[in-house]
């Protein structure tokens, strides 16, 4: 049985997300995980908040419900850089690789009915006496819909 459409959207956008230029293999399905700096830029990717929206619910033509969800995904990405600025830059190289490979579907592969980045935001986590350490999260959100009853299969 495929997996609930949160899921395949979530394993899509790391799919999508894998084998950018900037970060390559360094893509990670994980709100933690052990940063080396080797491993660095990296992409953290996971699921935040997945949403009905209740005046999108209608009746299909076979009599069931249709449900629409909205789920928040963020894609944190994270730099090290001896240089602030340097750090800073390549965070908004990254973002527009990870925005140009998602906007080149907005279905995701058919896991979706439409996609958006509704927000980056850019914070330091140095720690002390390091190089600084910057992360940029993109949170995207994804519309898909699935039938009552069969949360694993996309209606499109």
């Amino acid at each position: 049985m495929p997996d609930h459409v949160a899921k395949q959207v979530l394993d899509q956008v790391v799919t999508t997300c894998t084998g950018l230029s900037t970060t390559g293999a360094n893509v990670y399905r994980s709100r933690v995980h052990t940063m080396v700096e080797s491993k660095l830029p990296a992409l953290l990717i996971y699921s935040r908040e997945d949403v009905l929206e209740e005046e999108m619910t209608a009746m299909q033509t076979d009599g069931t419900k249709g449900a629409h969800y909205v789920l928040t995904v963020s894609i944190d990405a994270i730099e090290k850089d001896a240089s602030e600025t340097t750090a800073e830059d390549n965070l908004f190289t990254i973002r527009k690789e990870v925005q140009t490979a998602m906007e080149a579907d907005l279905t995701l592969s058919s896991t979706c009915d439409d996609l958006w980045m509704a927000e980056a935001t850019i914070e330091d986590r140095t720690g002390a006496g390091d190089s600084p350490v910057l992360v940029m999260t993109m949170l995207w959100q994804f519309r898909y819909r699935v039938k009552q009853g069969a949360p694993s299969t996309v209606l499109s």
